[in-house]
């Protein structure tokens, strides 16, 4: 089961470790602040401490630290924007990581819209947004942005999640069955929330 803990309850050795994560080069290069020092890292957290519009986690699973998870721009009730970093020695946690996202911001923030944004060359995070339900809606000389509501992005991410997990009716049972399913799943979103939306993509932290 994963677990969260507030960077601001981090341990000094935890602190330093996450410094040492964020500045690492599997990491930096697709953060909008590339390279930050220990002093101004340090200096970020205890301003955590202040700021109700931020929060950020470590995320652990069986007392291994999968990552980072961070929330900016919150409005409770409302949005939030979010970002997720994973830890640079463990490969294959990304989805993990966004269920966690999802569930603390919907039952947790009580949000509504979820934006993201990926560097324009960070074409790995652009197309797990859109496969999962994010919308494209801006992009900049340096940035792609997106956002991820309730309706259309849940149902879309949901249905795919539906796909994903029926391929086999289409080689052992026959059509009618799979389009009386993917009806069904459909009609069951329409009258659901976000909750428990599995959605394996990445996103990264400012």
């Amino acid at each position: 089961m994963m677990m969260l803990k507030n960077f601001v309850d981090l341990d000094e050795i935890e602190k330093v470790l996450v410094f040492g994560w964020r500045n690492h080069l599997k990491i930096a290069p697709l953060m909008r602040t590339q390279t930050i020092t220990l002093k101004e890292h340090l200096q970020f957290m205890e301003s955590l401490k202040q700021d109700s519009t931020k929060q950020y986690f470590l995320a652990l699973q069986d007392d291994e630290i999968l990552g980072v998870l961070c929330f900016i721009d919150i409005q409770h009730g409302i949005s939030c924007e979010f970002g997720i970093y994973q830890n640079p020695d463990l490969k294959g946690y990304g989805a993990a990581l966004m269920e966690a996202m999802l569930k603390y911001a919907q039952e947790t923030l009580g949000v509504v819209k979820i934006y993201a944004c990926a560097l324009n060359t960070n074409q790995k995070a652009i197309s797990l947004y859109q496969r999962f339900g994010f919308q494209f809606t801006n992009k900049d000389a340096q940035m792609s942005y997106f956002v991820f509501s309730a309706g259309g992005g849940a149902i879309k991410a949901t249905l795919l999640h539906f796909f994903s997990t029926q391929t086999t009716i289409l080689a052992t049972q026959d059509y009618s069955l799979l389009a009386y399913k993917i009806h069904k799943a459909s009609k069951n979103v329409e009258s659901q929330s976000l909750r428990a939306i599995p959605s394996p993509f990445l996103s990264l932290c400012a």
